[in-house]
């Protein structure tokens, strides 16, 4: 993925992280700041990898020709020793 998107999706988690916690700043008493700490670290992947695909999805089928490129290369150099 190019910096310029890259970027655009950093700051989009950046935002939605932020509005994360600043919900949870409003959270009474410890054992619940505790519980809903503990899911929001649980549901970052499900929260967050949907920005990262999406933002990655047009350069994904150029990253797997390129790993099949350099899988190639690494299976014939094995094959020649």
């Amino acid at each position: 993925m190019p910096t310029p998107r890259r970027w655009l999706a950093n700051m989009i988690k950046l935002v939605v992280l932020s509005a994360l916690f600043v919900l949870l700043i409003n959270v009474q008493g410890w054992y619940w700041q505790v519980l809903t700490l503990l899911a929001a670290g649980l549901s970052y992947p499900l929260l967050l990898q949907p920005v990262n695909l999406n933002l990655a999805r047009p350069y994904i089928p150029q990253a797997v020709a390129a790993a099949k490129r350099q899988s190639d290369i690494v299976v014939n150099e094995a094959e020649h020793h």
